[in-house]
């Protein structure tokens, strides 16, 4: 993320097909809109947002029992234009339907959907999908089959998974795993061997990411059903992982994505809908927690510590 955004989404309610958009105009002042997700699910799909277009790929539809829950691997892609008019296109479809999965974008050409869940249960299958070519391939697996990881793309050479929820008696995963975008075709993805700091991330899901020059940035998420305000860094020289200073309340990171303004990063939490801010220079966090509904544009968000 070394460029500038002028925009963000996040989910508004994992339960509804709503998904707010953000204008980043002034950190002081964030004017946002709600938008409904342009296919059936109502729930545990994932996105990927490059400037000004999302994309959208799986989720599903809740059933009367879980095993008539239904499974998607449709991918649309939603632009906003400067008038907030939403235009959507269908593209090609995912190999495997899958919800709960993580999504990223590798390069500005390349996109990768990781792990998740369907109705043979949680998934280890991983695919990248070639945004000019408008096609998908399966690519190396995880180590492990699970739901909720964490990426993130380093230099746009290197994927790294964090984490995750698992099944079985730990219910979640403390394993890092990397995959070299330009070995895809490998088998596996590379479990990474922590150099000092072990422990740190723990066996944690819904954890947030962030890419900044230092390395890369790991917050909040659950822990033993209790939701963490921690903050770690990872650097994928050294392997190494840090603490950091902690978040200004605790939090979870499900299905929502960074912007950035100036020097400071932010991101949506998914318990309250607070923002976090994240200056760099500083090295340390806020939170703008007031919500001004606009009946026009959905809620600003304003605070007085800037």
């Amino acid at each position: 993320m070394e460029a500038e955004d002028e925009s963000m989404h996040y989910s508004d309610d994992p339960r509804t097909k709503q998904f707010i958009y953000c204008t980043i105009k002034d950190i002081k002042e964030i004017q946002t809109r709600k938008y409904t997700v342009p296919y059936d699910s109502t729930y545990l799909f994932d996105t990927v947002q490059l400037k000004d277009v999302i994309y959208f790929t799986g989720g599903g539809l809740p059933g009367a029992d879980p095993s008539k829950d239904q499974y998607y691997q449709i991918v649309m892609k939603v632009t906003i234009k400067a008038s907030m008019e939403m235009v959507v296109d269908k593209l090609a479809s995912m190999n495997t339907p899958r919800a709960n999965h993580a999504m990223i974008a590798g390069t500005k050409n390349l996109l990768y959907v990781v792990g998740g869940t369907n109705a043979t249960g949680s998934l280890s299958s991983c695919e990248e999908y070639a945004i000019d070519a408008n096609k998908w391939k399966e690519i190396a697996q995880l180590n492990e089959k699970k739901k909720w990881v964490s990426l993130s793309s380093w230099n746009q050479k290197v994927l790294y998974s964090f984490g995750g929820a698992i099944d079985g008696p730990d219910k979640a995963s403390d394993l890092i795993e990397c995959l070299e975008i330009a070995k895809t075709s490998a088998k596996t993805w590379e479990k990474v061997k922590i150099s000092s700091g072990d422990g740190l991330l723990n066996r944690r899901f819904f954890t947030g990411v962030m890419h900044i020059p230092e390395g890369i940035l790991l917050f909040g998420g659950v822990v033993k059903e209790a939701e963490k305000d921690d903050c770690i860094l990872f650097n994928p020289s050294s392997k190494a992982l840090k603490k950091q200073s902690e978040l200004l309340r605790p939090d979870a990171f499900y299905r929502t994505k960074p912007g950035i303004k100036s020097s400071n990063i932010l991101i949506v939490g998914s318990h309250d809908g607070d923002l976090h801010i994240y200056d760099k220079g500083k090295g340390k966090w806020d939170l703008m927690v007031k919500k001004i509904w606009n009946p026009e544009y959905g809620f600003a968000l304003k605070s007085d510590t800037f």
